[in-house]
């Protein structure tokens, strides 16, 4: 396949689902540093994944700093209800809750720790749990001394606040992995510079419990992150110590019945810096970063093995540099990696499922629609079921398959259209329709389409315990029964805008849109291809004033608007 648009892209469609609970809690990233002056450097992007690719919102008038530690949570239908910097708890509408000002001393503008704070969903009481560290400066050195938690209600009222563990704890550690009844929560702990790990049941009604034991080696505090790989088997600690001492990934496997791990192996990295790691969403590879650059590795039987590097950074003429940093995993399949320094661009490993460089990793390829400071949301994998027929499936809860997918547009072909499975819950069987009498068996076809026009497209997910269908309608390049232009809805902000400004081309595949910036005189000064999702326009080298959008698709215009650079 020709070059895939791979980084920002949306899809609103009309669609359908069987499932009847879906757990879209992971579907809203929130992003902030600084705001509420109206200046479009800063204030809040929300990255929305509902449509299957992701899209960015921006709110300028909004005064939010979401740092190192940020969390989010969505509720089973994909809509933003809360997200959290570590210091307070906000809302869908960017309000603080009242009542939630998270205790402790506030050394900054938000929490900087990564893996600072999570949310995890609460289903049987209609509730979310919030859990964040308390960092206290001891002795001249910042200390986390307790991870804390906070129950919420549906309705924002706050059922119970309380202490997890209060004990000295490793930094970059707070991270989650469902039981294997497939409704309750581990989490592990590590005690500072210790082999002591805490393990918390946290059961479905917000109640827990909490046990102690040993494991592998000495954990040495360090900046890092840590992971569950994608079915809960293993676990990965990355710990940057300094240049003198170096950088390790350690790695155990995890028992989501017992909730304890044992110890595998230790790799010292050549490469050291602050970074992060991730597993892929296929649990075949996992993924570090040591400053500028990028490596992976394949997982055989459990062992980290034949490492390769898949991206380095080059490019530093970026305001304010570039670096890699945290990893998470998007609900698009996508790796995204957060940017060491204060930046719009964000890296992104576009297909982590696939061997070697074929993984398509860019570096600064990702690009925020306001300014980002390191951290990303801290979401651990909602959509893991039960180890089904295990000793601890004691529920009756069966893995029955969720179906979900994107599509991505080949830019030098419109009609040719690559289509992602990011279905959930041990699928085995995937059938697709396109609605042009081809279908597929593949769970990632690749399909070209003779001709623009409307389709539905659906997938079928199976596996033993049952199926599930998600069909989405694909506006390709098109027209009506006479082949006249659909109503294409394009949205343009911010307005006035000063270095960029932003083009969202939703629910429509274009056959070959291209915009145009005239000056008053009717002079053209820039012009760009435009795709479905969002398009950022740089307007920072265009002198101030007022200037002319018009937006062709296919040579017939769809979009005139005025637009106003400062």
């Amino acid at each position: 396949m020709h070059s895939i648009v791979k980084y920002i892209f949306l899809l609103i469609v009309i669609n359908y689902h069987t499932a009847v609970i879906t757990q879209r809690y992971d579907f809203n990233w929130v992003f902030g540093y600084g705001g509420g002056m109206g200046n479009e450097r800063f204030g809040i992007t929300k990255v929305d994944f509902i449509s299957g690719n992701p899209i960015q919102s921006i709110e300028l008038n909004i005064r939010q700093f979401l740092y190192d530690a940020n969390a989010s949570i969505s509720n089973t239908e994909g809509r933003l209800m809360y997200y959290s910097n570590g210091y307070e708890v906000k809302d869908s509408n960017y309000l603080s809750i009242k009542d939630v000002l998270i205790t402790g001393p506030k050394y900054w503008d938000a929490l900087i720790a990564q893996q600072g704070v999570m949310f995890l969903p609460l289903e049987s009481v209609n509730a979310s749990m919030l859990f964040y560290i308390y960092l206290e400066r001891v002795n001249g050195r910042f200390l986390i001394t307790r991870i804390n938690y906070i129950k919420i209600e549906g309705t924002n009222k706050i059922i119970e606040k309380g202490t997890l563990v209060s004990d000295t704890l490793n930094d970059g550690f707070l991270t989650a992995c469902k039981h294997a009844n497939g409704r309750d929560w581990w989490l592990l702990l590590n005690k500072l510079n210790t082999n002591l790990y805490y393990n918390i049941l946290v059961q479905d009604d917000g109640s827990f419990k909490v046990d102690t034991f040993r494991s592998g080696p000495n954990i040495i505090d360090g900046i890092g992150q840590a992971k569950f790989l994608n079915d809960g088997k293993l676990l990965a600690f990355y710990e940057s110590i300094s240049d003198i001492i170096g950088a390790t990934i350690y790695l155990f496997s995890f028992d989501r019945c017992s909730g304890k791990i044992s110890f595998i192996e230790d790799k010292p990295l050549v490469k050291k810096g602050i970074g992060g790691i991730s597993f892929s969403p296929n649990s075949r590879y996992l993924y570090h970063s040591s400053g500028l650059i990028l490596n992976k590795y394949e997982i055989i039987n459990d062992r980290l093995d034949n490492l390769i590097q898949v991206d380095s950074i080059t490019d530093q003429t970026l305001p304010w540099g570039s670096q890699f940093n945290q990893h998470q995993l998007g609900p698009d399949g996508r790796i995204y990696i957060t940017n060491l320094y204060s930046n719009f661009y964000q890296h992104v490993i576009n297909k982590p499922d696939e061997p070697g460089l074929a993984c398509d990793a860019r570096s600064n390829g990702f690009m925020l629609k306001t300014i980002a400071r390191r951290g990303v949301s801290n979401n651990p994998n909602y959509r893991l079921g039960p180890i089904d027929d295990s000793i601890c499936d004691t529920l009756g809860i069966n893995n029955i398959p969720w179906a979900w997918w994107r599509r991505d547009q080949d830019t030098s072909d419109h009609l040719n259209i690559e289509f992602t499975d990011l279905s959930a819950y041990e699928v085995t069987e995937w059938e697709w329709s396109f609605e042009d009498g081809r279908t597929s068996i593949s769970q990632n076809p690749i399909h070209r389409y003779s001709k623009k026009g409307t389709y539905e497209v659906c997938l079928i997910a199976k596996n033993k315990n049952g199926a599930d269908t998600l069909c989405k309608i694909l506006n390709l390049g098109v027209s009506n029964a006479v082949d006249k232009t659909v109503n294409i809805k394009i949205e343009l902000f911010p307005n006035p805008c000063d270095e960029y400004f932003v083009v969202n081309v939703l629910d429509y595949i274009p056959q070959r849109m291209i915009l145009s910036l005239f000056d008053l005189n009717g002079k053209e000064v820039l012009t760009k291809r435009m795709y479905e999702g969002s398009n950022g326009i740089d307007v920072d080298q265009i002198h101030q004033g007022v200037y002319i959008v018009e937006v062709f698709e296919s040579g017939k215009l769809v979009k005139v608007e005025k637009v106003i650079k400062m």
